[in-house]
């Protein structure tokens, strides 16, 4: 058993979507989680599997935890290993929340879509000093709706492709 956070007071004294929150309340979360990694030499690779349901103390669904959702990465290194590759994907399930609507000023039970987002990186260690790393998350520039959080955060769009570099220097 866990606490329910449910916001206090009125809604003209604690709107939406930024209410104060206190614990108040139980709910029950069932779930199943699998993670398995293989590494080698010349490479690996992870897979990892989550699935979370969950009531409050009145039997509703709990609406802001994580969809159902796959992972797996995996790489090669090269060289010794002074460059490496990777690429990864992740799949996360369909599911209803509920979302604040701006228009009604009420909490609405909203479909959101499932999606699926590839990353690809690499990094090369240049010498004992000098590293570089890239990295591309969302490379197909996936446009898809949070799944998790509280409030206002379920329902707005993540982030579209986003390229990282770093030079690093270790001494």
């Amino acid at each position: 058993m866990a606490l329910v956070i449910r916001p206090m007071g009125s809604s003209t004294t604690n709107p939406a979507p930024a209410p104060r929150y206190n614990n108040s309340g139980e709910n029950d979360r069932d779930g199943f989680e699998l993670e398995v990694n293989y590494a080698h030499s010349i490479g690996y690779v992870n897979l990892a599997y989550s699935e979370i349901s969950g009531a409050d103390q009145d039997g509703e669904p709990l609406w802001y935890l994580p969809a159902d959702k796959l992972a797996i990465t995996a790489g090669l290194f090269f060289f010794d290993a002074s460059l490496g590759t990777g690429i990864s994907v992740q799949d996360v399930a369909a599911r209803t929340v509920l979302a604040y609507d701006g228009a009604s000023q009420s909490y609405q039970e909203t479909q959101q879509d499932d999606y699926t987002l590839v990353g690809l990186n690499a990094t090369w260690d240049i010498n004992n000093h000098w590293n570089l790393r890239l990295a591309v998350d969302n490379l197909l520039d996936k446009e898809y709706q949070v799944m998790a959080g509280t409030g206002g955060a379920i329902g707005d769009y993540g982030v579209g492709r986003n390229i990282k570099t770093q030079l690093s220097f270790k001494f």
